[in-house]
């Protein structure tokens, strides 16, 4: 082989993978689509386990520097995944914290996707941990220059920080990443962002309770969560912050009558 066709061959070759990958998904959706024509409503689960399997195909997929357009795929697969609300209703969100792993890791400059994944994740598949963790990896790779909304993903992080943990020494920092990278845009709905970051970040500073905003936001959740082991986590965590914030305010009548 010459020299010039190894070259070719070289250039062609990544093509032809990524291809090959790409039409073997597109089989896999069409058979799933089909056995879901095929089947009843109510299996709901084996939609799920070949939704499942199509999301680690796109995870593991070599991406040949194609990698935003496998994250635009995935992203599209989410918005079909969340919106089919029969079957969420009925068996829950498990598989969005896949999705959010999925993006993060093909294209965590894709900001819109990640707002989406974030609340979706927290509020919906009750998973606000894997939530900052995602975050943080998309942080790590970001900038506040390459997007309008970049400031979003620190206060989303903040937020879940502070509704779902208490960690307020975790949020004020959240916030006031929030409202720097905010600042450093001179329009003005990022001006107001940055001034009302600042205003919530002094506001965090002072270590305020949160048990009670805690317990509204895991309550919340709950009529989401369809999996009954993650139900049962979520309950006790919602009675031991009950515990706790009762616990709070005697010792706060006790200090008061004395």
């Amino acid at each position: 082989m010459g020299l010039a066709q190894l070259n070719l061959v070289k250039k062609v070759f990544p093509w032809l993978i990524i291809c090959m990958c790409l039409v073997g998904i597109i089989k896999l959706q069409n058979k799933q689509q089909q056995n879901f024509e095929q089947e009843p409503q109510s299996h709901y689960l084996t939609q799920e386990q070949a939704q499942k399997r199509l999301v680690k195909i796109q995870k593991n997929i070599p991406g040949f520097g194609f990698d935003n357009l496998i994250a635009d795929w995935s992203f599209l697969g989410f918005v079909n995944y969340f919106g089919d609300k029969p079957a969420r209703d009925e068996i829950g969100h498990q598989l969005v914290a896949d999705y959010f792993d999925t993006i993060s890791r093909r294209d965590p400059r894709f900001i819109d996707a990640h707002l989406n994944l974030s609340v979706a994740n927290s509020m919906y598949a009750g998973q606000p941990k894997k939530t900052i963790a995602f975050m943080e990896r998309v942080l790590q790779a970001v900038e506040p220059e390459i997007h309008t909304e970049t400031s979003l993903l620190w206060s989303a992080k903040g937020m879940d920080e502070l509704l779902f943990f208490g960690d307020t020494e975790a949020a004020k920092h959240s916030y006031e990443m929030a409202a720097k990278w905010a600042k450093s845009k001179e329009d003005n709905l990022n001006q107001n962002r940055a001034r009302n970051n600042i205003k919530t970040a002094r506001f965090l500073s002072g270590k305020p309770d949160t048990k009670q905003v805690q317990i509204r936001a895991w309550s919340s959740v709950l009529p989401n969560i369809k999996d009954e082991q993650r139900r049962q986590e979520i309950i006790a965590k919602i009675n031991h912050l009950k515990i706790e914030s009762e616990i709070a305010e005697q010792n706060l009548t006790a200090n008061l009558s004395e």
